[in-house]
Order: structure tokens, then C-alpha cells, then sequence
């Protein structure tokens, strides 16, 4: 696809989530037009925008019928428990996302559970400064433990505790695939830090 092509179906997934915004109309329908069958987009970026639960809850909507759609950015979109939940829900329907990016955003424990259960076909998932605590990293870790195809984990920048690394430090030592996770600047201690160790 050429960069002008590109930069166009960005602008109209933009616009159309402004528009849902101010007229709660069929968001649906304008992002298939944007990057639904007709075109071959494997890359969205929408990083540092105002997408929200409102946009992102359309986006997973398009993303459920996308078919070439491998990485999707969404970085810094003050989205909530309850749009990362309709992302969750996509990425189970949708057979070609590898790559997520959610870091900077609301998510929560609630919206990490929901993306935990939904990781099985993600290579790459950031999660950073998500204000994520021990209970989000709990459930990360059960879905680590049976998942064959994530590689990269960042889950930096959060409210992880030790109690929270000593899970992921269990699910590691089950996980055959994962080589990358960052666990900087959470609440570790040495204690967990000996865990993740191990």
C-alpha cells in the first residue's frame, strides 16, 4: 500500500471515531470502510489520540472481521477496563493480530484480565503503565503458563508487587516461547526479584 493510501485510511479511522464520539452514530460501518476487506492494511497506529473506550469498542468490532491486520497500536488513548475488554473479545474471533500495543492507557487489573484471556495467538503484547497490580499479573501469568506464541511481554511501568512476579516467575519456568518481559518500574523487591531469577 502506498503512504499516501495509508495515511488516508488512518485519517478516516480518525475522523470516524470523532464522529461516533459526537453523534454516537454506526462506527461500525465507517471503519470497515477505513480497514475493513477492501484493503490489505496489516499496520494501525492511532497512538497518542483520544480513542477512548467509545473508539476502541468500534475498532474491536472491525478487527472481529479484519483478515490482514497483524499490528495494531493504541498506545495512550486514555482507554479503560471496558474498551481493552471489546479488544480482548476481538483478538478471540480474529486470526491474524500478533502484535498489540495498549501501553499508557486505563486498563486496569479488570481490562489485564480480559487480555490475559484472550493472548493466544499474540506475539508481542505491551501492557506498560496500565496501572496494573499483583491481581492483573496473577492472570497474565495462568494464561503464560498454556500460551505457545508469545514472545514479547511488557508489563513495565505498573503496581506490580512481589506477589505478582512470583506468579509470572511460576509461569516462566512452564512457558517455552516467551524470551522478552519487562518488569521495570514496578513495586518488585528483592524477594521477587529472586523469584523471576530462578
Amino acid at each position: 500500500m502506498k503512504s499516501t493510501n495509508m495515511k488516508a485510511v488512518v485519517q478516516n479511522c480518525i475522523e470516524a471515531i470523532n464522529e461516533c464520539k459526537r453523534e454516537k452514530s454506526d462506527f461500525h460501518s465507517h471503519l470497515s470502510k477505513s480497514f475493513g476487506t477492501g484493503l490489505n492494511l496489516t499496520n494501525l497506529n492511532l497512538q497518542n489520540n483520544s480513542v477512548s473506550d467509545v473508539g476502541a469498542k468500534c475498532i474491536a468490532e472491525a478487527i472481529k472481521v479484519n483478515k490482514t491486520l497483524t499490528n495494531l497500536d493504541l498506545r495512550s488513548n486514555g482507554i479503560s477496563a471496558a474498551g481493552a475488554t471489546c479488544i480482548a473479545e476481538a483478538i478471540k474471533v480474529n486470526k491474524t493480530l500478533t502484535n498489540l500495543y495498549l501501553s499508557w492507557n486505563r486498563i486496569s487489573d479488570a481490562g489485564a484480565t480480559c487480555i490475559a484471556e484472550a493472548i493466544k495467538t499474540l506475539t508481542n503484547l505491551d501492557l506498560s503503565g496500565n496501572d496494573v497490580s499483583a491481581a492483573g499479573a496473577t492472570c497474565i501469568a495462568e494464561a503464560i503458563k498454556v500460551n505457545k506464541t508469545l514472545t514479547n511481554l511488557d508489563l513495565s511501568r505498573n503496581r506490580i508487587s512481589d506477589a505478582g512476579a512470583t506468579c509470572i516467575a511460576e509461569a516462566i519456568k512452564v512457558n517455552k516461547t516467551l524470551t522478552n518481559l519487562d518488569l521495570s518500574g514496578n513495586r518488585i523487591s528483592d524477594a521477587g526479584a529472586t523469584c523471576i531469577a530462578e
